[in-house]
């Protein structure tokens, strides 16, 4: 007999409302204006990075599967393409 590995279903529809919630108290701008990065720095500012975090950790969210959808999220942001998950 086949064994099939066991489903389990990551709840992320609070991550936007998260996210939306702390792009409104502009908590990536404020940290970016109080810790300066240097000039290696490349790619999402260090307050946009934090915000992500911060809204990964108000949730119960399963790390991979997190990193898998922001990172597919935040790279169709910045770039402008369609935000379709290449794996």
């Amino acid at each position: 007999m086949n064994e099939f590995e066991p489903l389990t279903i990551e709840r992320i529809d609070d991550v936007p409302l998260l996210l939306a919630q702390l792009e409104r108290m502009q908590v990536a701008h404020l940290l970016d204006r109080h810790f300066p990065t240097h000039g290696n720095w490349q790619g999402l500012s260090l307050g946009m990075v934090s915000a992500v975090w911060r809204s990964q950790s108000g949730t119960g969210v399963d790390r991979k599967v997190f990193i898998s959808t922001m990172t597919t999220v935040l790279r169709a942001r910045n770039t402008g393409l369609p935000s379709t998950n290449p794996s």
